[in-house]
């Protein structure tokens, strides 16, 4: 019976007509962006995960609070209350396809920019962790939308609560000053967020996972919180799921502010990165090993491997003083 009810919001859900727009919008704000940097991990996975939050968090929250205010607006919370599954039942399904229809475009969408990065011969693997928390944010993100939806069901809903999150997500990054703010818990927030300063992260050293294992908590900890919420009133079913909505609810709530809390006792590492005592590993700190690829010139030419794709140009323009050494060597 779930599965048919889930099948069935599948095909109807909202949010497979804005499959084209997400599409759209992250090519312009997070694709072209990402391809305009160098080939490396580093800068491209990071700059993604905030680019992508950005684009994907105010058209999932909207389109979440249109399907969760439905019943409201069409005047069906009545009629729908002598059907086999409970309010609350539905709601999570319908929260579920919502989701999962995001999960893919944002899954095809990251697919693609990662593919053009490691087609271009970036050197390493895949930085995940950005990948992974961008990914983790939309459940929370439809959940926070829905509850609006089935909360305050109204046509104006959708737009003020896409709005809003997108105007809170940026105001987080505002409020951010020193490394041991609670508000680097929000998942616009990459891992260094002050890139610039240090560009050589993941590259000669180790992408700390640190700040997104709180990320990951504290989004988990949102979505649990907000799906629970949508369980604690009187329609939503019986006494026993009620119970079990608030029991919920309060896990996510411990869950999201145990992980806030992880936040605020971060610090920044030489490197640039947020680490985390509670969860850092000390293994982490040491140098990425390499290999340097060098040019068969008299005098070797020799780079990151990261940066092979400038050797050419770097043997050019010390080409005046390796014709000097090799000159007066010989």
């Amino acid at each position: 019976m779930t599965a048919r009810l889930l099948r069935l919001e599948l095909r109807r859900n909202a949010m497979v007509w804005m499959l084209p727009l997400l599409g759209l919008l992250f090519w312009l704000v997070a694709f072209r962006r990402g391809v305009a940097y160098p080939p490396l991990w580093n800068i491209r996975a990071t700059s993604m995960q905030t680019a992508a939050v950005s684009v994907f968090a105010p058209s999932v929250v909207g389109v979440a609070a249109w399907i969760g205010s439905r019943e409201g607006r069409h005047g069906m919370t009545g009629l729908l209350t002598s059907t086999a599954r409970p309010r609350w039942a539905r709601q999570v399904v319908a929260w579920a396809a919502t989701t999962c229809w995001a999960l893919l475009a944002y899954l095809v969408c990251v697919g693609v920019l990662y593919g053009v990065t490691a087609a271009q011969g970036a050197w390493g693997g895949p930085l995940w962790w950005p990948a992974v928390v961008g990914a983790a944010s939309l459940p929370a993100f439809a959940a926070a939308g829905f509850a609006a939806g089935a909360l305050r069901p109204s046509r104006l809903t959708a737009p003020v609560a896409a709005v809003g999150v997108f105007l809170a997500l940026q105001l987080t990054v505002q409020l951010i000053h020193g490394d041991r703010s609670h508000w680097q818990i929000s998942p616009l927030v990459a891992n260094p967020w002050n890139l610039g300063a240090d560009q050589g992260v993941a590259t000669f050293y180790r992408y700390l996972p640190d700040l997104p294992i709180a990320q990951l908590l504290f989004l988990a900890g949102c979505t649990a919180a907000l799906l629970g919420v949508l369980g604690l009133p009187a329609g939503s079913g019986g006494p026993w799921l009620r119970r079990s909505a608030a029991a919920v609810a309060a896990a996510g709530l411990l869950a999201a502010g145990s992980a806030a809390a992880l936040a605020g006792t971060a610090r920044i590492d030489p490197h640039g990165m947020v680490a985390i005592p509670v969860l850092h590993r000390a293994a982490d700190d040491r140098p990425v090993p390499y290999t340097p690829i060098c040019e068969g010139t008299p005098v070797p030419v020799c780079l990151h491997p990261a940066y092979a794709v400038y050797l050419p140009a770097a043997v050019d323009a010390l080409a005046p003083v390796l014709g000097a050494v090799a000159g007066h060597r010989y």
